[in-house]
């Protein structure tokens, strides 16, 4: 580590940027990220980090004047893929924080350490949208349904881990709760519920 390097309290790391690159480093002196910059110091090109005794790739992408772009991956501690996501520059919505966040915008995936999925969707300007799904991790389903704007939307179906159906929602455009139907494992219904006629109706 150089040193000219300067603590950062936020990643708890030591860095230095010089020659387009941003830098930062373990306590132990190891590389703890690699990032390109723009002439503005804003991070822009290439960006690892990595893991501390390891030297794993935890996370991989581009940045584009401070916001994430394109592909990015993050890994568990072993290297196996944990969450892969998409980013567009520009398509980000507004925070009452300033964040590197917001502009996911695309595919997403994440996995169990296992390597099979355990949630698959996608993003549009920073909000969950349309289809989801998500995995038990001996893969059979555990939800799916669809997402506007971060809200619920239309119908949502769970599961439990045996594959058998355990409840089913509805919802209207505004991801209002319209109506929710549980089930025993037997397939029995357990409660009805219907929220706009203020009705529930549950089995004994």
């Amino acid at each position: 580590m150089p040193s000219n390097a300067s603590y950062d309290k936020k990643t708890n790391a030591y860095l230095l940027i010089a020659d387009g690159k941003e830098l930062r480093w373990f306590d132990n002196g190891e590389l703890y990220s690699e990032c390109e910059v723009n002439s503005s110091k804003l991070l822009h090109g290439k960006c690892r980090s990595f893991g501390k005794g390891t030297g794993i790739v935890l996370s991989s992408g581009m940045f584009k004047n401070g916001q994430r772009n394109g592909l990015w991956q993050w890994n568990f501690s072993d290297g196996k893929p944990y969450y892969i996501q998409n980013f567009t520059y520009g398509k980000k919505r507004t925070y009452w924080v300033e964040t590197v966040w917001g502009n996911e915008d695309g595919k997403y995936e994440r996995f169990y350490d296992s390597g099979n999925r355990e949630e698959t969707g996608s993003y549009d300007s920073g909000y969950k949208t349309a289809a989801w799904s998500k995995f038990f991790r001996n893969g059979k389903t555990e939800y799916t349904g669809s997402f506007l704007k971060d809200k619920k939307v239309k119908n949502w179906v769970y599961y439990y881990p045996s594959g058998k159906k355990e409840a089913e929602e509805l919802y209207d455009s505004t991801g209002t709760l319209i109506s929710r139907i549980t089930y025993h494992e037997d397939g029995k219904i357990m409660c009805n519920r219907n929220v706009t006629e203020k009705k529930l109706t549950c089995s004994q």
